[in-house]
C-alpha cells in the first residue's frame, strides 16, 4: 500500500505546473501594479495633473504614506484618492519651480525629507503642497543619499567620492575619485559604512 501511495504521488506531481515567470518592465515610465494589472502614467501635456516628465528617476514612500516621485525635472506627490500628481514643488523663498533632475529621497530620523538632485534640499509637504529649502553646503548635485545611526548623512558623489555631513553642518570628503565610482552607500549592524 505504501508503495502504491508513493507512485501516486509521483503521478501527481508530473501533472502540476508551476507558475510561469513573467518579465514586467516599462523602460523607464512610472506604473503601478495592483497584482492584477498595470496602469502606466505618463506626462501629458494638457493636463496639469499628470506626471511632469517620463523619465522617473526615483519614488519614495514617507512615514505619513505620501509617494514622492523624482523625475528629470523636479518633485512631484502621487495622490492615489484622486488618481492625480501635484504640481512641481517649489523654492520656498523665490515660488519659483525646482527644476531638478532627482537623485534620491531620505527621510532622517527627525521627520525631515531631504532630496538630491542638482541641489541638496529639504521637503515640507502642507496640503498637497510641495516647497523646498535648500540646505546649504559646498556639494552641487548630490547623488544618493543615507542617514547613519548617529545622524550624519552620507552623500554618494559617484566618481567624485563619498561625502559626509555631520548633525553640526561639518561636510568631510572620505573617499576621493581615485577611489572608484560610488553609487550608494549603506551601514551594516556594527555602524561601518
Amino acid at each position: 500500500m505504501k508503495n502504491v501511495f508513493t507512485f501516486l504521488l509521483l503521478l501527481f506531481s508530473l501533472l502540476c505546473n508551476g507558475q510561469s515567470p513573467k518579465l514586467f518592465t516599462t523602460d523607464k515610465e512610472l506604473f503601478s501594479y495592483d497584482g492584477a494589472k498595470f496602469t502606466i502614467y505618463k506626462h501629458e501635456p494638457n493636463n496639469e495633473h499628470s506626471l511632469a516628465h517620463n523619465f522617473v528617476r526615483t519614488v519614495f514612500e514617507d512615514s505619513k504614506g505620501h509617494l514622492l516621485i523624482g523625475t528629470y525635472i523636479g518633485i512631484q506627490m502621487y495622490d492615489p484618492a484622486t488618481d492625480n500628481f501635484t504640481p512641481l514643488a517649489k523654492l520656498e523663498d523665490t515660488g519659483e519651480t525646482l527644476e531638478s533632475n532627482i537623485n534620491s529621497f531620505i527621510e532622517r530620523k527627525n521627520g525631515e525629507i531631504w532630496v538630491s538632485g542638482n541641489v541638496l534640499c529639504k521637503l515640507d509637504i502642507k496640503d498637497h503642497l510641495l516647497t523646498v529649502r535648500k540646505v546649504d553646503i559646498a556639494v552641487t548635485s548630490p547623488g544618493s543619499l543615507f542617514e547613519d545611526k548617529k545622524q550624519n548623512v552620507w552623500m554618494a558623489k559617484g566618481e567624485e567620492g563619498v561625502y559626509q555631513l555631520t548633525p553640526d553642518n561639518q561636510l568631510t570628503l572620505h573617499l576621493s575619485k581615485d577611489n572608484g565610482y560610488v553609487k550608494s552607500i549603506c551601514e551594516d549592524q556594527r555602524g561601518k559604512i
